[in-house]
């Protein structure tokens, strides 16, 4: 079977893409750790179907990563119709990729389908800014019964969508932990939300930092999601109860007694019966003092065993000689009276023998009874030194809870200071961020109207140049037509009209290359404002030309002069070449005045540079803070991301301590009541066995008398 990586390279070659090798690269390390990391790459649409594709046939990839790629709607629609035909993804990140309106409606629709994925990261996008779009969005997220985390955080979430959020979090019971921090929900939206939680027991984290939520609110709402995650953490970690067996009924005989085997081994099954459970080390000594009180309690019972069996064996024969002797004084006759006398003394000897041993055996049971009170007493002594000790751990765990208590506080207030300061970084950062904007923007527009400027000065240039050209067009017609007229003149003149013929065409190649490095000019200007410098030069060398055209023109009003003074000679040439001259003067004013208006957008140009370095100079250094102020809020989240880091730690070990007290507490308790029962067991039975011995002295004594009546006194022969 082809791997990620491969089948993605050969689907590019089949479309006739260029595999892009950081794609690829992602590729192939999705195949180890499962992440597929595309943030911040530039993806076009035809690769977003071909990882659609891929991803839909991979069964290694669980998290995929497109933070800040700036997706087209048409490449994340592929991406979204991928995850609804049914991928392994369990994490999806969209961070920045500007989501909203149908992709928002189409996100939806993917979350009402799928059933895989677990968390959903859409923050920094526009999600909330169309409502209609995100009631389908959240009507998605009611049908999902597998999202457990949800971020949306800078969203633009209003309180019209709290109302569509607030029916996810009443319906969806899988939800764990929603982000909504920097949105605009307000008051009316913190109502909402407060009301949604209260109907929600399984949701254990809402952040609503930066939405403007009243701090009551906020509290309200804290306190209703302490109480969901300690229900939580209740259910995860509460132990299985311990089923105790019943103690076995105690069977007893005829008399009322049990035998000393049934009860010893009644009391070792109660014993053996409880169930056995890892102690903490902090009540071995404890739980060692109840095991050894439980083996003294056995050992009571094997002692009071025998004194139960010889008082057992001596009832039975006192019964015995009770109905022995009735019989025979039944059947005696006055006849046999003296030697039953005699036969009867070895008998009360024996008789009054085995009533002194009962009473000898009747005292040891006292001293025996009296001893195992003793015990017993000592036994509640020791229950009483385990209770006391019990109140020792209770005010240590409540003294451990109040210094843990008192340290998150200070966590906790360490990390609201850390957070306000952020905030307040934040916003200076914001605040000179928009006033960098607002300076680009200003610089732009002044750059676009000295643009403006350039080109209606260019457009000037254009028809002061056109005007020269139609002059000199009329020039150059007026001494076409008077051509005829030249050739007249003397040699002389022909001569000197030659001479001026020469300077007239140097005079117009000047103009020629005057136009040419005016169009120069104006093409560069169009090109490129870099080129300011070479332009600058071009008007150097243009005004040096236009120098060396005005004095070739003095030149020629000198020549035009000689030219007068021939002309002296006709009076027709004379007025021809008077004409001539006040064409050439016209020229000149024009020349001039071209001059003059060059000056001025030469000036306004040097203005404009001026003014465009010096705005590239602010957004430079704008850059530079941004940058510095960007730096700085790095460090702070990562001091943030520690100390939660410390938080979370400590929570754990909190929590890890409060399971373990609880459980020593709970053995404890079981223990106690376990030795309770044994004790009181054992007081009903001595009490029993107190009454017993007294009646069955009784009936000893009663007997022994009915039994001395009935010889009587003996006859007098």
């Amino acid at each position: 079977m082809l791997q990620d990586h491969e089948l993605f390279v050969r689907l590019c070659q089949k479309r006739g893409i260029s595999s892009i090798p950081e794609i690829s690269d992602a590729f192939r390390a999705s195949s180890t750790t499962g992440e597929l990391r595309l943030s911040c790459l530039s993806i076009i649409i035809p690769v977003c179907e071909i990882i659609a594709q891929t991803l839909v046939s991979s069964a290694t990839i669980k998290t995929l990563d497109m933070s800040d790629c700036m997706l087209l709607p048409k490449g994340l629609d592929g991406i979204l119709d991928a995850l609804c035909e049914g991928t392994a993804v369990t994490t999806l990140k969209l961070k920045g990729n500007n989501v909203n309106g149908p992709i928002v409606t189409h996100l939806g629709r993917v979350l009402a389908c799928n059933n895989t994925l677990k968390r959903l990261h859409v923050e920094w996008n526009s999600m909330g800014a169309h409502a209609d779009s995100f009631a389908a969005f959240c009507d998605g997220l009611t049908r999902n019964h597998n999202i457990e985390q949800l971020d949306l955080r800078y969203n633009q979430i209003s309180p019209q969508c709290a109302e569509h959020l607030c029916r996810v979090i009443q319906r969806n019971k899988s939800l764990r932990s929603i982000d909504l921090s920097w949105n605009t929900l307000g008051l009316q939206g913190g109502r909402l939300l407060l009301n949604a939680i209260g109907d929600n027991k399984t949701i254990t984290d809402l952040v609503l930092r930066g939405n403007c939520v009243p701090e009551d609110i906020a509290l309200a709402m804290e306190e209703r999601l302490r109480e969901n995650r300690r229900r939580c953490v209740a259910t995860e970690f509460v132990l299985p109860s311990a089923d105790v067996a019943s103690s076995p009924p105690l069977t007893a005989e005829k008399q009322g007694l049990m035998t000393p085997t049934a009860a010893r081994d009644a009391y070792v099954g109660i014993i053996s019966s409880t169930p056995e459970k890892p102690r903490t080390s902090r009540g071995k000594g404890k739980v060692h003092k109840a095991s050894q009180g439980s083996k003294d309690l056995v050992q009571i019972a094997d002692e009071i065993s025998p004194s139960i069996e010889t008082k057992s064996e001596a009832n039975v024969g006192l019964e015995d000689g009770n109905r022995g002797s009735s019989a025979r004084g039944d059947h005696i006759s006055l006849v046999d009276r003296d030697d039953r006398v005699i036969e009867t003394e070895p008998k009360l000897a024996d008789l009054n023998e085995m009533l002194r041993e009962r009473s000898a055996a009747i005292d040891l049971l006292t001293d025996k009874l009296a001893m195992k009170v003793a015990e017993v007493d000592d036994t509640r002594a020791q229950l009483g030194l385990l209770q006391t000790e019990i109140h020792q751990l209770q005010q240590e765990k409540a003294r451990f809870d109040s210094d843990k208590a008192g340290e998150i506080a200070r966590l906790q207030k360490n990390h609201s200071e850390a957070e306000e300061n952020w905030r307040r970084s934040y916003k200076d950062l914001k605040n000179n961020y928009n006033e960098c904007s607002r300076n680009k923007k200003e610089a732009d527009f002044k750059i676009r109207q000295y643009e403006k400027e350039i080109h209606k000065s260019s457009l000037e240039l254009g028809l002061l140049r056109d005007k020269l050209v139609s002059a000199t067009r009329a020039y150059e017609d007026l001494l076409s037509n008077h051509k005829t007229e030249m050739h007249r003149l003397r040699r002389e003149s022909k001569e000197r009209d030659n001479k001026h013929r020469i300077e007239l065409n140097i005079l117009k190649s000047t103009l020629r290359e005057t136009t040419q490095a005016l169009e120069d000019c104006q093409t560069e200007l169009q090109k490129s404002r870099g080129e300011s410098r070479d332009l600058s030069e071009n008007q150097a060398l243009l005004k040096a030309k236009l120098d060396d055209a005005e004095r070739k023109v003095l030149r020629y009003a000198r020549i035009e002069e000689n030219c007068q003074r021939l002309k002296e000679e006709k009076n027709t040439l004379q007025e021809k070449l008077v004409d001539s001259q006040r064409t050439v003067s016209s020229l000149q004013r024009q020349v001039t005045s071209l001059e003059g208006e060059l000056i001025e957008p030469e000036r306004r140009y040097n203005l404009l540079k001026e003014e465009l370095d010096l705005e590239k100079q602010t957004n430079e250094r704008f850059k530079r803070e941004l940058g510095e102020e960007r730096a700085r809020l790095k460090d702070q989240a990562f001091q943030a991301e520690k100390m939660n880091q410390q938080l979370a730690a400590l929570n754990a070990r909190l929590n890890e301590v409060q399971t373990t007290h609880a459980e020593v507490l709970r053995e404890r308790d079981r223990e106690r009541k376990q030795l309770q029962e044994i004790i009181s067991s054992k007081e009903r039975n001595l009490s029993r066995l107190r009454t017993e011995e007294v009646q069955r002295t009784e009936q000893l004594y009663a007997a022994f008398t009915k039994y001395l009546s009935s010889l009587g006194p003996s006859p007098v022969t």
